[in-house]
């Protein structure tokens, strides 16, 4: 399915649900993030990109006046892109080979590629368009049945074969200038200790690589902790050894990467590339040109553009839950019920 006709399904959905009065509705246009991704944040592909957007939007704002009920426009973007060369392009090398290298002989090191993010937002934006009660809907609702069937045929005994073979030691995956690493055969999350035990040259080689900007590990003595080539920062105390390899990343590097050590399936290692702050670059482990994921350069100023008359705060927000409580609270302002703050704190605190 083309970009075109997807976008023209998503605005359809819309407009029915505006048609319709209810109180919420979104989708997301995911066509930017692809071109920018593969051409570069400002290419003339990319401005293109944008600029068929701003249309589908002016074409949900021409529908309003027609809608049973006033509504708001909120266009939020969830992160920025970076550009520059990728890791294997700077450094001669992917990140796998690195921990190859630097694992021991006979470990067996895999890499695993990432979700396809555009096929993922696809499969998103046809599921809210499949929930719309005309021919739109009914149309994207048959296609993603023959989707269905079409994929249940080409699994196969191939599959399921792999799927029974054991994991391999150590799975390095990437997203943007994020590099994950993973311990697949060690229960629970393994710690620097006994990385050290298992690989004792793995957490140096990658600290001390001039395409590596920090490690995340957990220590079984001092919590997270971020390696840097020439020193560490302690994220559970704020401790700082020598160079802090968070200061690059801005002031509030360590608000987000304590966010994400937080989580329960963070990986073993987490790796962000280098910041090369005089060009504002970046080098994406996957083979890209513009990419998000990790820290460093434009991917970390995402926004929301509101209404002027919401209460917009002053203070940085990190991370979607913070995003999603503001929402909440303007649709509370707007006089919606059902928006009551009920989910879960913040999984950082201020510093």
């Amino acid at each position: 399915m083309g970009d075109d006709h997807q976008r023209d399904l998503q605005v359809q959905a819309v407009i029915g649900d505006i048609m319709a009065g209810r109180p919420v509705v979104y989708t997301t246009f995911l066509a930017y993030d692809e071109v920018a991704h593969h051409s570069g944040v400002e290419r003339p592909d990319a401005l293109a990109t944008l600029r068929r957007v701003d249309h589908e939007l002016a074409r949900l704002e021409a529908a309003l006046p027609h809608a049973p009920r006033p509504y708001r426009f909120v266009v939020l973007s969830d992160h920025g892109q970076s550009q520059g060369a990728t890791f294997r392009d700077r450094c001669g090398t992917t990140l796998e080979e690195v921990v190859r290298a630097a694992s021991e002989p006979d470990a067996v090191v895999a890499g695993a590629v990432a979700g396809d993010e555009a096929s993922g937002y696809l499969e998103a934006s046809l599921a809210e368009a499949s929930q719309a009660d005309n021919a739109a809907g009914r149309t994207v609702r048959a296609a993603a049945g023959r989707r269905l069937r079409e994929h249940q045929l080409e699994a196969g005994p191939e599959q399921a074969a792999a799927d029974a073979a054991p994991p391999p030691e150590l799975v390095v995956m990437a997203s943007g200038n994020l590099g994950l690493v993973s311990f697949r055969r060690e229960p629970g999350r393994v710690t620097r200790e006994r990385i050290r035990e298992l690989h004792p040259r793995l957490l140096s080689a990658l600290r001390e690589h001039p395409g590596v900007g920090f490690v995340l590990v957990r220590s079984e003595d001092d919590g997270a902790v971020v390696l840097g080539a020439r020193g560490a920062h302690f994220l559970d105390d704020g401790r700082v050894e020598g160079e802090d390899p968070l200061a690059p990343f801005g002031p509030n590097a360590a608000r987000h990467v304590r966010r994400s050590d937080r989580f329960p399936h963070c990986a073993d290692l987490m790796l962000n590339s280098t910041f090369w702050a005089d060009t504002d670059e970046v080098a994406a482990f996957e083979e890209l040109v513009g990419s998000h994921g990790g820290l460093g350069g434009e991917q970390g100023f995402p926004f929301v553009l509101a209404p002027v008359e919401f209460d917009v705060p002053r203070e940085p927000l990190v991370g979607a839950e913070e995003v999603h409580r503001v929402m909440r609270k303007w649709l509370r302002d707007l006089g919606h019920t059902g928006y009551e703050d009920t989910i879960t704190p913040p999984l950082t605190t201020s510093e």
